[in-house]
């Protein structure tokens, strides 16, 4: 704790910006919001994870691996092939007949081509669903943070809110001094100017934290009408994880690595498909003729046929092409990540640890203390001990020295979505957020 007296000058002033610093410091883990209409982090996410209209998307797409399955499901590829033919015949000095011939054929494939679309269907259903897992944890970790940046924006209108009401004080003390002689026009004017000046902060920070709950909304599905009110604190720095660990968890359950993964294995599928796609198929025929003979008795013929397609122009080759660069392709996108993971990570996880001792200056330095310190402050200004000037000075930088704790804050989580993007799961646990003033969709 410190102890202070006041003075007029220079000195006064430096110590008035230090002991302001303390109140205005303390808000940004401890504030609450007391709307009726908070929500909890929690309840955010169970929503996101059924209405984000990222994940919508992703589970319409499921669709596109059910329908593989049906397409490969069938027996016969191949239509049934019917053919009609007739005609007149026609002998000089004899009466005239017909011919007529009825012929069915069907194409049967005999190099196991409906096992490899079926392995292949299957593939690109478990592709969908790699890709709605990772589509899932990339919602939930854009919410997580839109949630904490929301928090930030609620203290940042907090503070501001309670500038504006200093502000209105130093007005009205000001107009009382006025009213008893004890200071000038000036005074006054100077403590208008500062209302004015938080007045304009306070909207400004108005229309960011407006900004940031419909970001929460855009991203989770949330009606933008009621978007949600963030319940909680911004979180106090945690101890990073060691970087091995980090970078074990990335490189075995990554969920965009699992991901390409799948693509990698849907890709093979249909390399195999392609090959197999090349091999000829079977037709097996069956046709009926009548063959007239004018003067005579018709012939009625009857012959089953055999066939084989000899691929000597064309055996697939496009297709088998094309799916082998589409496969190299997965494998190039699969290998860069894992190649790139282990550096993505640490540079991460520097960057955290680096934010989360910036913070740890404010939290563990500045904090201790302020509210003896704030007492003596409204002593100080109820014996106007300071003047409008004093004031002045003194509050831009308060503003300043608060701005730069809020942006510790929001740098630290920054950084921390950043590593849980490149480690693909949670780093911390998080439990600043688990409980609110919670009310359900239905309920609002």
């Amino acid at each position: 704790m410190f102890v202070v007296s006041l003075r007029r000058g220079r000195a006064s002033l430096a110590l008035l910006s230090i002991l302001l610093v303390m109140p205005w410091l303390a808000t940004p883990v401890r504030a609450q919001s007391t709307d009726p209409t908070t929500v909890s982090l929690e309840a955010v996410l169970e929503h996101a994870d059924l209405h984000a209209p990222a994940l919508v998307v992703a589970r319409a797409r499921l669709a596109e691996g059910e329908a593989a399955r049906t397409g490969a499901d069938r027996l016969l590829s191949a239509p049934l092939t019917v053919q009609l033919a007739g005609g007149p015949r026609i002998a000089d000095g004899a009466s005239e007949d017909f011919d007529l011939l009825i012929a069915f054929s069907q194409a049967i494939e005999v190099a196991g081509e409906r096992g490899e679309r079926l392995s292949a269907a299957d593939r690109l259903s478990a592709r969908r669903e790699a890709e709605l897992l990772a589509v899932r944890w990339q919602v939930h970790r854009e919410v997580h943070f839109a949630f904490h940046e929301a928090i930030e924006a609620r203290v940042r209108l907090e503070a501001q809110r309670r500038w504006l009401a200093f502000a209105e004080r130093m007005v009205e003390i000001a107009r009382g001094r006025l009213e008893s002689g004890d200071v000038g026009e000036l005074e006054l004017a100077l403590a208008t100017a500062e209302l004015a000046s938080a007045r304009q902060q306070y909207v400004e920070a108005d229309g960011h934290f407006r900004d940031a709950r419909l970001s929460i909304a855009e991203l989770s599905g949330w009606p933008a009408s009621d978007a949600p009110w963030p319940a909680g604190e911004l979180d106090p720095p945690h101890a990073v994880p060691e970087d091995g660990v980090l970078v074990g968890r990335a490189l075995t359950s990554h969920p965009l690595l699992m991901a390409l993964d799948a693509a990698v294995a849907e890709r093979e599928a249909q390399v195999g498909l392609a090959d197999r796609e090349a091999f000829p198929s079977v037709t097996v025929g069956l046709s009926f003729a009548r063959e007239g003979s004018a003067g005579s008795p018709a012939n009625y013929i009857g012959l089953l046929t055999l066939g084989v397609g000899i691929p000597v122009w064309d055996q697939n080759g496009a297709a088998r092409a094309d799916a082998r660069a589409a496969l190299s392709i997965a494998e190039a996108e699969r290998d860069a990540l894992r190649s790139a993971i282990e550096a993505r990570v640490l540079r991460a996880a520097s960057s955290l640890r680096s934010a989360r001792d910036r913070v740890s200056i404010f939290t563990e330095l500045v904090l201790p203390g302020f509210e003896s310190n704030l007492a003596l402050l409204q002593r100080a200004f109820t014996l106007g001990e300071l003047d409008a000037l004093d004031v002045a000075s003194a509050t831009r930088r308060l503003l300043e020295v608060q701005g730069n704790a809020l942006n510790a804050f929001a740098e630290y989580h920054a950084a921390l979505a950043e590593l849980e993007a490149q480690v693909g799961s949670e780093v911390m646990q998080d439990e600043a957020h688990g409980t609110g003033d919670e009310r359900t969709e239905s309920e609002r």
